[in-house]
């Protein structure tokens, strides 16, 4: 149509003129376009991928080598996913569930941590992560995970369902057919992590609790229980954490509490902080 109308107008050279010239500042902007919205893709791209990538740095573990070993064995062994339709029933799902349960500065979370690292890989859809804070007065709302989870997922806020059902049904419709590992940190109860399962096969759920949440069918597998470290598995943490407040990476680290680089919260931190500060 732009030709009829330039050759409409125009006659001879000048007509050939014009509408070479019209052609060429079509192709250009046509290419702009293209490179532009190419460009704005892969920035997309990458930052989905980011907020599905979601697992805290690891923090040095001592002493824990069957627990972890055993947990990263747990954590590899995942299906294929399988899509289909949705369960009735959420509990029937064929997502494994592991809780780590313990007292509170047990190294529940450093274990954890240390362990979704390993196996990370085997999840390539994602791995995300949440501090349930069921330790404070105020654990996380369910709801509120479920809306942050959801837009991970890239589900757009306008479509984000209201209320805590819809949006754990839409979360296990999603994930369904994914590989995508969860790490319920510092969980509060059975029934506020009950709505942030999924229950796709390719899917794993790794709790963090003070309390075992074993009880009922939320878990496919036994539970692993975190203890205070033996004597000679402490000694080793002391070990480790004169090494660690010696490296040239933390050259003024504190010894206010164990628990800031293992997770243990041990009362002779802070004798030992001082007496190792004294020597120096």
């Amino acid at each position: 149509m732009t030709g009829d109308l330039i050759f409409s107008e125009l006659k001879g050279k000048w007509a050939l003129g014009a509408f070479g010239g019209a052609a060429m500042v079509v192709a250009g902007l046509t290419a702009f376009l293209y490179r532009h919205s190419a460009d704005d893709l892969a920035v997309s791209v990458r930052a989905g991928l980011e907020e599905r990538h979601q697992l805290p740095p690891e923090q040095l573990l001592v002493g824990r080598e069957t627990l972890s070993s055993s947990l990263v064995e747990r954590l590899r062994d995942v299906p294929a996913p399988t899509s289909g339709t949705l369960p009735a029933d959420p509990s029937a799902g064929q997502c494994a569930v592991t809780v780590v349960h313990g007292a509170a500065g047990t190294g529940k979370t450093a274990l954890a941590l240390h362990a979704a690292h390993r196996v990370k890989e085997h999840y390539p859809d994602g791995q995300l992560y949440v501090d349930l804070r069921g330790g404070t007065a105020t654990p996380r709302d369910s709801g509120e995970v479920l809306e942050v989870f959801l837009r991970n997922l890239g589900t757009a806020q306008e479509d984000i369902p209201r209320n805590v059902d819809d949006r754990s049904t839409r979360f296990r419709s999603l994930t369904n057919a994914m590989r995508l590992l969860i790490v319920l940190d510092n969980a509060h109860s059975t029934e506020q992590i009950q709505p942030l399962l999924p229950v796709g096969a390719g899917c794993s759920v790794l709790v963090t609790s003070r309390r075992n949440l074993s009880a009922g069918n939320i878990t496919r597998r036994h539970p692993l229980k975190v203890e205070l470290p033996a004597e000679d598995q402490a000694l080793a943490i002391l070990s480790a954490m004169r090494a660690e407040s010696a490296s040239p990476r933390n050259p003024a680290r504190p010894w206010t509490s164990l628990s800031s680089v293992t997770g243990f919260r041990w009362p002779c931190a802070s004798s030992a902080g001082r007496s190792t500060h004294e020597r120096t």
